[in-house]
């Protein structure tokens, strides 16, 4: 979250992590490896020489390269606490913002759906306009013009043509179909 802020606070732990992988990593293979050649050699295996140097190295590794891990584990907590600490002090001077009763209200979404014949449904959905869509009489141009000047204050008209809505696109509250525009007959 901070590195997208700043790019360098992105990469600033991750290269320690990246070195803690590897040699987690590394450490794991030659665990098999040498889980391996002990299991041949107890069972009499041709190549002593071979699986005797495999067992060298990976107590090589164990004792000089795999003991730099915890300190690299080390750096990558410390790099996440300071993350932390600057993520909380920059979230700090930050207002939250909330929606109080009556704003939720008022608030609304659209959504697109797929119609009959290949048509787009505008759905408007929101409890303030939903209600204005109840009481509406669908039959009355005054009753319908009036639930378009509702959406209009609303921000609605807008938001739907933004969304691609057209005059005669179908708009759909509360299961009420109908025009953007009222079409001339």
């Amino acid at each position: 979250q901070n590195g997208v802020a700043d790019p360098n606070n992105a990469g600033a732990g991750s290269y320690a992590y990246m070195q803690l992988m590897e040699l987690v990593s590394l450490g794991w293979m030659w665990l098999k490896m040498a889980g391996i050649a002990h299991k041949l050699l107890a069972e009499g295996g041709e190549d002593t020489a071979f699986l005797e140097a495999k067992l060298t190295t990976a107590r090589f590794f164990a004792a000089r390269e795999l003991v730099t891990a915890s300190a690299l584990r080390r750096k990558v907590e410390a790099v996440r606490v300071i993350e932390r600490e600057e993520n909380r002090d920059v979230n700090e001077g930050m207002a939250i913002i909330t929606l109080n009763k009556d704003q939720e209200a008022l608030a609304w979404k659209i959504k697109k759906r797929d119609g009959e014949y290949g048509s787009i449904i505008f759905e408007v959905r929101g409890s303030k306009i939903e209600k204005f869509s109840r009481r509406t009489d669908f039959e009355s141009h005054e009753g319908l013009n009036r639930l378009r000047d509702i959406m209009k204050r609303m921000g609605i008209t807008h938001a739907l043509h933004r969304a691609g809505a057209d005059g005669a696109s179908i708009i759909r509250i509360a299961l009420n179909d109908f025009p953007l525009v009222e079409q001339a007959e």
